[in-house]
Formats: structure tokens, C-alpha cells, sequence
């Protein structure tokens, strides 16, 4: 990732925190906003569509990521495809894009949405697509129907050819490690990691085996505390 930014002619970062390993690639690094700042609207691959609410105020209380985008458009000369009023009126073209050439055919389709009002947008709880004029409520649950959205309706399983490990394990590296997160903190920590009180439930870094593991592979038992 870090050869694939060093070789980008522009790079564009918008982040709520300055310092990041994105951020130090950043030709233009423009401000962003945290959730409880930021407030809007988005989408997870569970097919629902979700709202989140402003917590707290930011120097413009109309601003969001969505305006923002359409901002950054306009100083690049790129006005007239981008003049929304508002986020909601980026909503409304997103969600009538998504039934284009849909019929149908695919999940996501917020097509039901297209025509919603500024008032209504602000208010959207969240809902679970296909959301249609014939659904206007979302759909509680996918292919409860028997329906799938493939040419047939039937499922379709397709079929892999597995790969091993790049970096499988032998004689001198017995152990897989895998890197998680503790409670309270989120991926990277670029964020929460700011916070020491996040921490104070786990001071020190560690690592968790299963109890067989120094058993069944060498391990330095001067340093083990069980």
C-alpha cells in the first residue's frame, strides 16, 4: 500500500486526524469528521441502510462528508454536475441511481427513496433494502421468497480453488500469528488510540494461545506465564 500511494501523481486524504499513516502520503488533506460529528447516512453489506445522528456541533452545522465531496468538486471546476443544495439532495439522485437498468436484477435498489423530502431525510431510520415503491418499508428479510437475484432466481454456488498460506508455517516458525483488537478500541487505533483511558483495562501489549500450544511446539517456557 505505502509503494502504491508513493507512486500516485495526487493523492487525497480527507481524515478528523491529522497525523495518520494515510495522511503523511497526502498531497491535499482536507478536514473530515468523526460520527458523532458528522451525522448522516450510509450502507453495510448486511443490505441495510443505516442513520446516525449529530452528537455534536462542527463549525457548520449543514456541513457533511456528502457536501464536502460536492465542495471539493466545484473548486476543481466541476460545478455544474456537482451544484446539490444539500445532503439530501445527493441522497435522493443516489437512491434513484440504484434502480437504473435494476428491475429487479439487483439487491440494492433505494429507488423507493428517490423522491424523499429534506424533512423526511433528516428523520430516515434504517431501513433494510430492496426499498421500492412496491416495498416503501425496506424488506425485513432477503430471498424469504425463495428468490435470488441471479438470471435463473435460483441460488448459485460458485466454486474455488483454495490457496494455501503465502507464508505457511514449518520447523522454524511453528506458529501463526493473527493481529486483533482489545475492547474499546477500534482497528488501527488511529483514533482510539489517542485516548489512554481506552487502555487503562489493558495497559500491556499480549497475546493469547491456546492452552495445547506450548505443548505441541517449542516454546521458551523461561518467558511463558501462565
Amino acid at each position: 500500500m505505502r509503494r502504491a500511494l508513493e507512486k500516485c501523481e495526487l493523492v487525497i486524504v480527507s481524515d478528523c486526524i491529522r497525523h495518520t499513516d494515510t495522511t503523511k502520503y497526502a498531497h491535499v488533506l482536507l478536514p473530515g469528521r468523526g460520527l458523532g460529528r458528522e451525522g448522516g447516512h450510509g450502507h453495510q453489506l448486511r443490505a441495510a441502510h443505516l442513520a446516525s445522528a449529530r452528537v455534536s456541533e462542527t463549525v457548520r452545522r449543514d456541513a457533511t462528508g456528502l457536501v464536502d465531496g460536492a465542495e471539493v468538486a466545484k473548486r476543481l471546476g466541476h460545478g455544474a454536475a456537482f451544484d446539490y443544495p444539500n445532503a439530501a439532495a445527493i441522497f435522493r439522485e443516489h437512491a434513484a441511481l440504484s434502480a437504473v437498468a435494476n428491475d429487479g436484477t439487483r439487491d440494492f435498489d433505494l429507488s423507493g427513496l428517490a423522491e424523499v423530502s429534506d424533512e423526511a431525510y433528516a428523520q430516515l431510520a434504517p431501513i433494510q433494502w430492496p426499498v421500492t415503491a412496491q416495498q416503501p418499508h425496506g424488506t425485513v428479510r432477503l430471498f424469504g421468497d425463495g428468490n435470488f437475484f441471479t438470471p435463473s432466481g435460483r441460488a448459485r454456488f460458485l466454486a474455488i480453488t483454495p490457496r494455501p498460506p503465502a507464508n505457511p508455517t514449518d520447523s522454524d516458525y511453528p506458529l501463526a500469528l493473527n493481529t486483533g483488537r482489545v475492547r474499546d478500541h477500534w482497528h488501527t487505533m488511529t483514533r482510539t488510540g489517542l485516548a489512554a483511558r481506552l487502555s487503562a483495562h489493558s495497559i500491556e501489549p499480549y497475546i493469547e494461545i491456546h492452552p495445547q500450544t506450548p505443548q505441541a511446539v517449542p516454546w521458551p517456557t523461561a518467558h511463558w506465564r501462565g
